[in-house]
């Protein structure tokens, strides 16, 4: 099976799920007994179960016992709502750890990790593989006609806590890898430039795993090739779990939760999947103002990796560990929370935790209920949301988020490539955040997208700062403002090869022709001087961020933004090359949100957006026979948004278009 990756398509879920994380193991039989009814209550038609429970499942090696799981499963099959079980390879029993230490991962400073907390076996140990296979084998064969297993969830947050082994069994597994990709040994000195100080290869069994200053600075190919090889890994210890759950049971519905490092999600990480999950812990921004927005972009992130999404872990409480307590839940914002992920595509969601727990490493994370087993707000508000997710789920289902602008997300090499070689400047993520925060608080319909997916019905895409651009994408990009797109390319695109390496071409190379300019001169920009370069673009004047460049229009192409400071004064920082019907823009500096929106007023591009406070959202998302439009309020005040409910049924919020502080308005036009 392979997944379309498409930001245009939908999950292809059946059904909205609805539900909780379960730790039943974490509890006694009379602390569990009113779990299937309250969870019935409350809308529940599925939960999560099993991911940290190995060590029960086979307590010695090779001698399984379900029969606890069989019991949960089972009752809570008989309230009407089913279990995605889960491979529960990230914690590994200590009898595995104890007998095969080789399993291990270790650290870029040679410490060994341990047993006693999660994810300390490397995904890339063939015997840490082998004990993943047999495991996943046995509990998928046990469950394989249990009519309550509605799927799986592969491991859980691969790559969480620890990204970048430095074990024996990473060193051979990374020789194999470059072997297979490069052949031979001088096709690897060419493309990491061995040459560079006598770095020259004889055999790949002399290739050593990189390390950050030992002594100094490492070669940039071959800290690419190891992050580009640590994800690969994770992707094959992922398969081999997938092939063998579909061969159990082909209708089983198959996801992972993430987002985490060095995973590449829009590879075949995420094509292998049903669905990809996202784990939403929007508190972890404490500012408040700021967090829709921040929540807003990593969603829209998500889906530019991976198409629509579900959320197997949604905040539900203020969560801890042993050095931290982030922000508060109040009252309001599960329900906030929950339908600002549905808006932007979200086609499930399962709130963490059912329970809090009272023991381990997660004391602190609050969960539906509380740790004296007494439901209370919280749960309060779940079953309301349960309800009223009813109303519209069944039309959200099988549509898409709409957008007219997007913002370049979703790509590994270019991710790896910036911070293996950032010069200290921000990472493309930072970077394409504020762009969308800028244009998701002024309430235009933006998302993300990766610059090789289908830009059909955007009408403004902004590609900000990615050092490595493909030629293919190059290419898409060309078609779509040939026939009406607005461009926006930001400093230092394009000057970076697939290996790393400068590229030969003048700067911003394969992007030179399509943006009709090349850059003269560059230099940083350093935020922390009192002197900064300004430009004007339309009588207007920008400040430069982290970076400037001097810029030598083709032509054909226009000089639209000037330099105002010494020593560049009078040059150009901002060209316009009209494209086909489109028109195409490249600024000598690191992108704001201010500049992207003066540039596509510049083109006169026609953009949808809506004069509502600056702390009100509006998202819309399109699909299955319906617009659905769905409004948060984050401020103190009631919002009047009847004006913008055009013929549309309330499913969700006050029929008069009034929208309390803090509350929430959905409504549906049917198309």
């Amino acid at each position: 099976m392979s997944r379309s990756l498409s930001r245009l398509n939908p999950s292809g879920m059946k059904e909205f799920f609805f539900g909780v994380p379960y730790y039943p193991e974490h509890w006694s039989e009379k602390e569990r007994e009113k779990d299937p009814e309250l969870m019935k209550n409350a809308g529940v038609n599925v939960v999560r179960m099993g991911e940290f429970a190995w060590d029960m499942m086979e307590p010695s090696e090779g001698v399984f016992d379900f029969s606890f799981f069989d019991d949960q499963v089972d009752r809570l099959g008989a309230a009407g709502i089913k279990t995605f079980f889960c491979t529960p390879t990230a914690a590994p029993p200590r009898w595995l750890s104890e007998k095969h230490p080789e399993i291990l991962r270790v650290g870029e400073d040679g410490g060994v990790m341990q047993h006693g907390s999660r994810q300390h076996a490397c995904t890339a140990s063939p015997v840490f593989i082998e004990y993943s296979r047999r495991i996943t084998k046995a509990v998928a064969e046990h469950f394989a006609d249990n009519p309550n297993i509605a799927g799986f969830q592969t491991d859980n947050e691969l790559n969480c806590h620890f990204q970048w082994c430095h074990c024996d069994s990473c060193t051979k597994e990374f020789r194999k890898y470059l072997r297979l990709k490069y052949k031979t040994i001088e096709q690897l000195n060419k493309a990491w430039g061995n040459s560079f100080w006598s770095q020259t290869l004889s055999d790949f069994d002399q290739v050593l795993i990189p390390k950050h200053f030992a002594p100094t600075h490492h070669n940039p190919g071959a800290m690419l090739d190891y992050r580009l090889f640590s994800a690969w890994t994770v992707t094959r210890f992922q398969h081999e779990q997938i092939k063998i759950l579909r061969s159990v049971n082909p209708g089983w519905i198959i996801f992972h939760n993430g987002i985490m490092r060095g995973v590449d999600y829009r590879g075949d990480f995420s094509a292998e999947l049903d669905v990809l999950g996202f784990d939403s812990y929007p508190h972890f921004c404490a500012d408040t103002d700021k967090r829709p927005g921040v929540a807003a972009f990593s969603y829209d992130n998500v889906r530019a990796m991976a198409g629509c999404f579900i959320v197997p872990e949604m905040q539900a409480g203020a969560g801890g560990q042993t050095n931290y307590f982030n922000s508060l839940v109040v009252p309001g914002d599960i329900r906030k929370n929950t339908y600002r992920a549905v808006g932007h595509g979200a086609d499930g969601i399962m709130y963490f935790r059912w329970r809090t727990c009272r023991f381990g490493a997660e004391e602190y994370w609050r969960g539906i209920i509380d740790h004296d087993n007494i439901p209370r707000r919280r749960y309060q508000e779940m079953a309301s949301i349960g309800k009223e997710i009813k109303n519209f789920s069944s039309f959200v289902l099988g549509s898409i988020p709409e957008n007219e602008v997007a913002v370049g997300c979703g790509d590994y090499i270019a991710d790896q490539i910036h911070e293996t070689y950032s010069l200290g400047m921000p990472d493309i993520y930072s970077v394409a955040s504020e762009v969308h925060n800028y244009f998701y608080s002024r309430h235009y319909f933006v998302g993300c997208a990766h610059p090789a997916d289908d830009l059909s019905g955007l009408k403004l895409y902004i590609l900000p700062h990615w050092e490595y651009v493909s030629g293919e994408w190059v290419e898409n990009m060309k078609k779509w403002v040939s026939e009406g797109g607005v461009l926006i390319i930001g400093a230092r695109c394009g000057t970076k090869t697939v290996q790393n390496s400068v590229t030969s071409e003048s700067f911003p190379g394969v992007l030179r022709e399509l943006a009709g300019v090349s850059v003269y001169d560059y230099g940083k920009v350093y935020m922390d001087v009192p002197k900064t370069y300004s430009f004007s673009v339309g009588g207007s004047v920008f400040p430069a961020f982290h970076w400037f460049e001097e810029l030598e229009p083709d032509p054909g192409t226009r000089a639209v933004g000037i330099w105002t400071e010494r020593p560049y004064a009078g040059r150009c920082a901002v060209t316009m090359r009209k494209f086909g019907a489109g028109t195409v823009f490249y600024a000598g500096t690191y992108l704001s949100g201010a500049l992207a929106e003066h540039l596509s007023t510049i083109s006169g591009v026609e953009l949808t957006h809506f004069d509502l406070p600056s702390n009100v959202e509006i998202m819309r998302r399109r699909g299955n026979g319906a617009v659905t439009t769905f409004v948060i309020n984050n401020s103190d005040d009631v919002v009047d948004v009847s004006g913008i409910l055009d013929s549309g049924r309330v499913v969700v919020g006050e029929n008069s278009g009034e929208v309390p502080p803090d509350g929430v308005c959905i409504f549906r036009c049917d198309l």
